[in-house]
C-alpha cells in the first residue's frame, strides 16, 4: 500500500523499529518549494535512517546497511547556478552520506549513499553561484 504524506510533517520515530535501511527520495527533492527547506529534508531524512551497520557483500567490500536512494531530474546537477554533482557530494557528505552508485540517464540522474551516522554539526552551505549565466536553472540546497 502506498500512502500520501507530507514528509516534513511525519512524526519522528520513536525507536530504531519505526526507521528504515533504506529511504527512497525519488524526483521528491525537486518539487521542495525552497532551497532551505530541501536542505532541512536530506537533513530529517537521517532521523529516519537506522544506525548503520557494517556487513560484507559478495565482493568482499565493506558496506553500510543504512542507504538513501536519491533521483533528481538531471538540469539540476548538470544546468544549475548553485549545484552541481560535486556540490551535491560535498552536502551529503556533511550529513555522513557516502556516494556509492551514481548514474546518468537523458533526464534524470540517480544516487545511492549509504550513511554511516557521523553527521557534522556545524556544516554550512549557502547559496553560492558556482557557474554562471543566463541558461543556468536556480536549483539549489542550503544546509
Amino acid at each position: 500500500m502506498i500512502l500520501q504524506q507530507d514528509f516534513m510533517k511525519r512524526d519522528l520515530p520513536k525507536s530504531d523499529k519505526e526507521k528504515y535501511n533504506l529511504i527512497s527520495c525519488s524526483l521528491v527533492l525537486n518539487f521542495v518549494p525552497s532551497h532551505e527547506e530541501r536542505g532541512q529534508m536530506l537533513k530529517r531524512i537521517t532521523q529516519f535512517l537506522k544506525k548503520p551497520v557494517a556487513s560484507i557483500d559478495k565482493s568482499q567490500q565493506l558496506r553500510l546497511l543504512s542507504s538513501l536512494f536519491l533521483v533528481l531530474p538531471l538540469p539540476c546537477v548538470t544546468n544549475s547556478r548553485y549545484l552541481d554533482k560535486e556540490h551535491l557530494q560535498k552536502i551529503m557528505k556533511s550529513l555522513g552520506f557516502t556516494q556509492t552508485f551514481y548514474h546518468e540517464a537523458k533526464k534524470v540522474a540517480y544516487w545511492i549513499f549509504d550513511w554511516d551516522g557521523k553527521i557534522q554539526r556545524n556544516a554550512s552551505f549557502t547559496k553560492k553561484e558556482l557557474h554562471s549565466g543566463s541558461n543556468r536553472n536556480n536549483f539549489c540546497i542550503t544546509l
